[in-house]
Parts: structure tokens; C-alpha cells; sequence
């Protein structure tokens, strides 16, 4: 294909292509073309999704190995084994968008330390959530796949089986990242099983919405425990529930009692 082609669909497409060499006198020269296919879409030889538009712009030997790759990204004989990587880069690019703003508020709320050390701190958590993730998707994809080509066809188990597995691999090891995220799974899999037993008829339906009654049952135990068996509950929830209940019984003067948590030590 032309370099006036490449152009002028690249910037049918959104592409910003001001930069080619040649942009400034084909656009004018091709402003008013408007390319056909006669025998229907799949016989025409200019590329009609977004990223090939835009690859048009590229210069050619860059343009050359990025249609190559995306050939090879279409073809479905490599879909299952280029699903674990993107599978791996989704996990990674999720863990680092949810633990970084929850490492920097949480850090910065109650950890003490230079700057220096809450930043080194921060950082830690976010890879070790992003990396736990990525691996964890690697293998359960992989791990159901394999059973998949095995067996010859999907069976529900292979889901239970594979993330057991991945889960004992990756999640395995008893650390503060860890521990917030099976929690956080812990919850949600009570909720999603109740619901279940109530859709396969295991569990009475309901007659009115119990949701109060779980809320008043939560809110009481973790006050209990915070209470009297505080050492039972996670670092993270003691501290939250320790600003909220025990440092809001303590203060000085004005500036500890409406400013600040506690009082500024004196310089």
C-alpha cells in the first residue's frame, strides 16, 4: 500500500500522522479520495480497525513488524497461550492500580518513618500485589487450559482445581498483602455461596431483606473483638479502629481535639 493511502486512513481514524514526511502534501492531494472495496470488505487491502489505521502513520520497517505481530496476535491456534500472557499483564497492571492507592493512603495515615521509608514502603506493596496477581492469572489460565486439552472438553471442577492450586502457589505464604486479599475473597465468597444455597433451594428464601441483621451481627462481633481479643484481628483493622475508638478519647487542647489526632511535639 502507498504511503498517500497509509495516510489518509490513518487520519480517517483518528491517527495524528502532521509528523510524516509525506503527510502535508498527500493530505491535501487526497483530501477528497475516498477509498472502496467493489467485492466487499474483505477484499480490500486497506486494514479497517483502529490499531491498523494507526500503524499506517508508523515509518515502514516499524509499520512492517507491527502488522506482523498483529498477524500473529489474530491467529487462533496461539489464543490459548497468548491468553496467559495477557492474562499475566492484566493481573499485573490491576494489582498495581488497587494497591497503590490504598499502600499510599494507609502508609501515610498510620505508618511512621522518613519519607524515604514510606515511599520504599509503598512501592514494596504495589509490586508484591501486582506480581502476586499476574502470577496467580498465569497459572490459572494455564493450569485450566491444560486440563481443558486433556480431558477434551470444560468441566466446572477444572475451575475449583486450578485456582486451588494457584491460589496455594501464590497466596500461600502468610503475609500482610496476602492476608488482605483472601479476606477480601473471604467475603465475597460467603455473600456469592448464600445466595447460591438460596437460588438452588438449599437455603429458604427469605422473607424480608436479612441485610440489617448481617450488618447489626458484623459490626457487633468486631467490636467485641476489638474490645477484648484485639490481637485476633488484622494489624491494619487494629490501627484503623484504634484511630477511630481509643486516640478520639484523649486529647489536650484545641489543636489536639479538632486539628490534629495528637499533639505536636514541642521543637
Amino acid at each position: 500500500m502507498s504511503d498517500s493511502r497509509h495516510i489518509l486512513w490513518a487520519q480517517k481514524r483518528g491517527c495524528n500522522v502532521r509528523h510524516h514526511p509525506a503527510a502535508p502534501a498527500l493530505l491535501v492531494q487526497f483530501s477528497s479520495v475516498r477509498p472502496s472495496c467493489p467485492s466487499g470488505p474483505e477484499s480490500c487491502s486497506v486494514p479497517t480497525t483502529p490499531s491498523d489505521a494507526c500503524i499506517m502513520a508508523a515509518p515502514p520497517q516499524l509499520r512492517t513488524l507491527l502488522f506482523a505481530v498483529n498477524a500473529l496476535l489474530r491467529k487462533r491456534r496461539y489464543h490459548a497461550a497468548l491468553a496467559l500472557l495477557k492474562g499475566f499483564r492484566n493481573g499485573a497492571v490491576y494489582g498495581a492500580k488497587i494497591r497503590a492507592p490504598h499502600a499510599l493512603v494507609m502508609t501515610f495515615l498510620f505508618r511512621s518513618g522518613s519519607l524515604r521509608e514510606k515511599l520504599r514502603a509503598i512501592l514494596q506493596a504495589t509490586y508484591t500485589h501486582s506480581w502476586n496477581l499476574a502470577r496467580f492469572v498465569f497459572f490459572y489460565k494455564g493450569l485450566c487450559a491444560l486440563q481443558s486439552h486433556i480431558q477434551g472438553e470444560t468441566y466446572q471442577a477444572h475451575s475449583f482445581v486450578s485456582a486451588f492450586i494457584a491460589g496455594l502457589l501464590v497466596f500461600g505464604n502468610n503475609n500482610n498483602i496476602n492476608s488482605q486479599i483472601n479476606m477480601y475473597l473471604l467475603s465475597r465468597v460467603l455473600f456469592a455461596l448464600c445466595r447460591l444455597g438460596v437460588e438452588k433451594g438449599f437455603i429458604p428464601e427469605p422473607r424480608s431483606d436479612p441485610f440489617p441483621w448481617f450488618t447489626g451481627l458484623v459490626w457487633g462481633l468486631v467490636l467485641w473483638l476489638f474490645e477484648y481479643h484485639r490481637p485476633t484481628l488484622q494489624p491494619s483493622l487494629q490501627s484503623s479502629m484504634t484511630y477511630l475508638y481509643e486516640d478520639s478519647n484523649v486529647w489536650h487542647d484545641l489543636s489536639d481535639f479538632l486539628i490534629y489526632n495528637k499533639s505536636q511535639p514541642s521543637k
